[in-house]
């Protein structure tokens, strides 16, 4: 292989990001920019933590593992899935002892799209099968129905926010409400190809995720780090765009510099908040 073919090679999706503080006791992992890595989130209550999302593959998972581990200390941990791609969730085997809890159209999603997608992404070059090697698919402990999903970790309610038909059928989001934090997954940085999957209503496309914008407004947050995405570019008012494959640029200057809450439209857009770096 030529050097040139070599330099065109994407990075290895692997996790080589540290727990970064958005809030107190509140971490994301940063993506670090590279494709197929995803933002990661770990919350603290007195009594348990909360992992969101694991990265893709049981080497990833361990090093996620490894931080929730070290931040949690003798917490129960838990761990939930934004939704049931191999880079959000094709870690958790990594995870014994752990309790993991998600919607159940995830779960049905992943029953019957997960070993597909698991035998395509091997196909996406070999830094990817690598990261696949041994991997089990593994289902919930707990799962739960309807739009809102309530978990105490002790002094801390998280919400699981189901959005419904989104980037999959069973997008989930991860809601502080006294925070108002929110974890988007792949939600918050879809990419415009996405974008484009929607019908067309009276002659203009309708963005298949306009159903999920009122739970996004009713959650009034002030920080939405998105599973994958980065500030793009400003827009009137200060709007940030957040593109899919580099990391949010949300968080850790602490979500006190924010002075409005941030409203992220189903089109990818973050307004009426102003964006952070990590």
């Amino acid at each position: 292989m030529s050097e040139t073919e070599t330099a065109e090679q994407p990075p290895a999706p692997v996790v080589n990001g540290t727990p970064t503080e958005i809030g107190d006791g509140v971490y994301v992992v940063p993506d670090g920019r590279v494709p197929l890595v995803p933002n990661v989130g770990i919350v603290l209550g007195r009594e348990r933590a909360l992992v969101v999302d694991t990265a893709m593959g049981p080497a990833n998972g361990a090093r996620i593992k490894a931080f929730a581990d070290e931040l949690a200390g003798e917490r129960e941990l838990l761990l939930t899935i934004t939704h049931f791609h191999p880079e959000h969730g094709f870690g958790a085997q990594a995870f014994g002892g752990a309790t993991i809890v998600y919607n159940r159209a995830q779960l049905e999603e992943l029953h019957e799209k997960g070993a597909g997608y698991l035998e395509m992404f091997r196909t996406f070059g070999e830094s990817v099968a690598r990261e696949l090697e041994g991997v089990e698919l593994v289902e919930p402990d707990d799962v739960y129905d309807g739009a809102v999903h309530e978990l105490d970790l002790g002094g801390r309610r998280v919400e699981l926010r189901t959005w419904g038909l989104a980037h999959t059928r069973g997008d989930q989001g991860v809601f502080l409400p006294e925070e108002r934090i929110l974890f988007t997954g792949a939600y918050g940085g879809a990419r415009a190809e996405d974008r484009r999957a929607g019908p067309r209503r009276g002659g203009r496309r309708r963005d298949r995720r306009d159903g999920t914008r009122v739970h996004h407004a009713a959650a009034r947050r002030d920080a939405a780090p998105p599973g994958r995405g980065r500030d793009r570019r400003g827009g009137r008012r200060g709007a940030r765009r957040l593109d899919a494959g580099a990391p949010s640029r949300l968080g850790a200057a602490g979500v006190d510099r924010l002075r409005r809450p941030a409203l992220l439209r189903g089109a990818g857009a973050l307004t009426s908040g102003r964006a952070i770096d990590f």
